[in-house]
């Protein structure tokens, strides 16, 4: 679930633990920070480990990236 401009989009997609989070980002606004959270199968919240510290959302960016 993103939450962007007090609107939130739901992205439903199948993910493999431990590998990268990939999903269409063509509804997103391109530059622009979100803020996200991951659900997993059952609904539950997905919370993140890194070393001590645990979170409940992750925050990412679109850019432009034109190739030539």
């Amino acid at each position: 679930m993103i939450d962007f401009l007090q609107t939130q989009i739901t992205l439903t997609e199948a993910q493999i633990e431990g590998e990268n989070i990939q999903f269409d980002v063509s509804a997103l606004n391109e530059n622009f920070e979100y803020t996200g959270k991951i659900y997993d199968a059952n609904g539950d919240l997905v919370t993140i480990t890194i070393g001590e510290d645990e979170f409940d959302c992750i925050k990412f960016k679109t850019v432009v990236n034109v190739s030539y």
